[in-house]
């Protein structure tokens, strides 16, 4: 989806697997398909469908030989039924992968900084009360600076950005709940690093990467 997001989840998926030299590491296709509309424009403004260009990377990769498929964006997963139908492979659900790690890991609720888009559809609200855990969603204010860290920052390239905003109310939500703070943007985990982000947060790339890595018959690292 976002270039950089493939490149962190490529990045996550090569780091955290157990290997000494090239030939142990993972045969990944990547397909960086920089057609794909904006699925939260999509999703909030009826603007063109995600759909096409998702199952045309899906088909492609699928004929390329992969063995299963992972989509490096949260909000996409809204149409990942309509991928799985176009491929006979399988296709990892990021973020059912996170609410069974935020489960596991022992948290009652969370708090889920994402998309408006992926926020509208409920895909984050649907699977993570499968599993149990209570969805806790931004007021308007923070979640005003999650859609801009992802769009004026990541997306568009900053080097630097404010987060001083994010950063403070994000913290009071999470002192008052006690809830796991979820990074459910794959842009997100890239402004941890480049802005420097304080905080403990629960990162779904890095999920699906040790996700794929098992999926694909390989050790994560411990």
């Amino acid at each position: 989806m976002g270039p950089a997001a493939t490149v962190d989840l490529f990045d996550l998926i090569v780091e955290n697997t157990q290997a000494v030299c090239d030939q142990e590491h993972i045969h990944i296709l990547i397909d960086n398909n920089t057609n794909i509309p904006d699925r939260t424009e999509a999703i909030l403004h009826g603007t063109a469908s995600p759909v096409k260009e998702l199952c045309a990377s899906a088909e492609r990769l699928t004929a390329a030989g992969a063995d299963f498929l992972i989509i490096a964006c949260n909000t996409a997963h809204y149409y990942i039924g309509q991928i799985r139908e176009k491929v006979s492979i399988p296709v990892l659900d990021m973020i059912e992968e996170t609410a069974l790690y935020v489960r596991k890991a022992g948290f009652r609720s969370a708090v889920i900084l994402c998309t408006e888009g992926a926020r509208k559809t409920g895909i984050f609200t649907e699977r993570f009360e499968k599993q149990g855990v209570n969805v806790i969603y931004p007021d308007h204010d923070l979640q005003t600076e999650v859609s801009k860290i992802v769009y004026v920052g990541i997306k568009s390239g900053k080097q630097e950005y404010d987060t001083t905003r994010f950063q403070y109310a994000l913290h009071q939500i999470v002192k008052e709940t006690g809830a796991a703070a979820v990074l459910g943007c794959t842009e997100l985990p890239i402004a941890q690093k480049k802005y420097h982000l304080q905080g403990e947060y629960v990162n779904p790339s890095y999920v699906l990467a040790r996700s794929a890595i098992l999926a694909a018959g390989y050790r994560p690292k411990e």
